[in-house]
């Protein structure tokens, strides 16, 4: 029997386990694009945002079918760093995703009921 936790997490996280249904773990990621800095995994990318920054400045990513880097020439943590927050930045003021919008999503919800 699961422990009390697992059954927790069971219930709120909707990706497979790699360890309790390696087969469904490796279905879910071949829907997302990986994201990698120096050959290493640092995360994964739905399909929105890798659209996203193929339309970001072309010099500061590299993005290919599988995978998003970072441009060789931003090849320090500050020029990474820097290459970030422009981005999102610009996806900011292009209201391009709801969540950079700041704001509470609880008082969102309510105004949505309010209309």
């Amino acid at each position: 029997m699961p422990s009390p936790n697992v059954a927790i997490l069971d219930k709120c996280d909707s990706h497979p386990s790699p360890f309790r249904d390696p087969k469904g773990y490796s279905e879910a990621l071949s829907n997302y694009t990986l994201f990698q800095c120096n050959g290493v995994t640092l995360g994964y990318l739905l399909a929105p945002v890798v659209a996203a920054l193929r339309s970001a400045k072309w010099e500061d990513w590299n993005v290919s079918g599988t995978v998003v880097e970072f441009n060789p020439l931003n090849d320090t943590f500050e020029k990474r760093s820097q290459v970030m927050k422009e981005t999102v930045d610009l996806w900011r003021q292009e209201k391009r995703f709801e969540v950079l919008e700041g704001t509470n999503p609880a008082k969102r919800a309510n105004a949505r009921v309010a209309k």
